[in-house]
């Protein structure tokens, strides 16, 4: 029986494995991502596959990056802000001819998306906007099991939708988008920020060092404790982020909105809270059936999804 290899490239690890065509996983790892990124990188992913398929019949290769793809021609084509010298690299290119495989490249939270719609919290729904919080913020958008990507395979950029005009600075250079309030990242950022503006905090004293290494399951930790720095900033988060799903549910109309990332882990009340945000925002009739849930595949989401994808293309006619 011939399996498909999922790769899922991160900025601290890449994730891999084995799956069958019945969705059997026979393989599941990880390994540290090269720190140059480059050519390091794809000799690190050609040898994994490479070794894969020296020992199983292998028929295809599944990929997913962060940064922004050419899904066509497999090719990074934006800014992978946490991947040293990937902008501009031919994935699909570079590892078929390492490995003499079909490989399939798309965004990781396109391949994060899939997995979560095919068997995951997504499963049953015919569409669902999936959103990924950490570092970033990433989403994608399923329809009746296929991705939409936009004309040009940029589409899903939802973490740089401007939600407060020149408000705070983004990564990628901008003020006011979605991923400078309610990513993992500016969650921490924001409790310490509160903190040293006085309010009572166990993070009142941290340094920058400290405060850099801070993660959202840190804060929902704190805020759990009583540490009203960590609540205030929760709660702020909470509202930008329902306001910004309030408005991709008005657009897109989609039955299930699924939380993946770090974030997925924060407990029912922060979804009670999160979905009471949006179905206040949301028009009539939305709010009736629309629900936000959180993602259950966890780190194996985006090897996963990135060998469905490969399975997918393989059988295409």
């Amino acid at each position: 029986m011939s399996l498909t290899v999922g790769v899922d490239i991160g900025g601290t690890a890449i994730k891999h494995g084995l799956v069958s065509a019945a969705g059997d996983i026979r393989a599941d790892a990880s390994v540290p991502t090269p720190a140059t990124g480059g050519r390091a990188l794809l000799d690190t992913v050609g040898d994994l596959i490479v070794a894969y398929r020296q020992e199983h019949d292998v028929a295809a290769v599944g990929v997913g990056t962060a940064g922004a793809v050419d899904h066509d021609s497999g090719t990074v084509v934006g800014l992978s802000p946490n991947i040293a010298d990937w902008e501009g690299t031919a994935v699909r290119a570079e590892l078929e001819q390492r490995t003499g495989l079909p490989v399939v490249v798309d965004n990781d939270a396109n391949c994060m998306a899939l997995a979560e719609t095919e068997t995951g919290a997504g499963a049953g729904a015919r569409s669902v906007f999936f959103l990924t919080l950490g570092t970033g913020v990433g989403s994608a958008f399923v329809v009746d099991g296929q991705l939409w990507r936009g004309s040009h395979s940029m589409g899903g950029e939802f973490g740089h939708a401007t939600i407060v005009k020149d408000g705070r600075l983004c990564a990628c250079g901008q003020r006011g988008h979605l991923e400078a309030y309610a990513s993992a990242t500016a969650l921490a950022r924001r409790a310490v920020d509160l903190a040293r503006q006085g309010l009572p905090s166990l993070y009142a004293g941290v340094s920058d060092e400290a405060a850099a290494a801070l993660g959202s399951k840190d804060v929902f930790t704190a805020a759990a404790g009583g540490d009203a720095a960590a609540a205030q900033a929760i709660a702020e988060m909470t509202a930008y982020l329902g306001t910004g799903i309030a408005s991709a549910v008005n657009l897109l109309d989609p039955d299930r909105v699924v939380i993946g990332g770090g974030m997925a882990d924060a407990g029912r009340i922060f979804f009670q809270t999160l979905e009471n945000e949006v179905r206040a925002r949301v028009h009539a009739g939305v709010a009736d059936y629309v629900s936000i849930v959180p993602a259950r595949l966890g780190n194996r989401a985006g090897w996963l999804g990135a060998a469905l994808l490969a399975r997918m293309r393989r059988d295409a006619p």
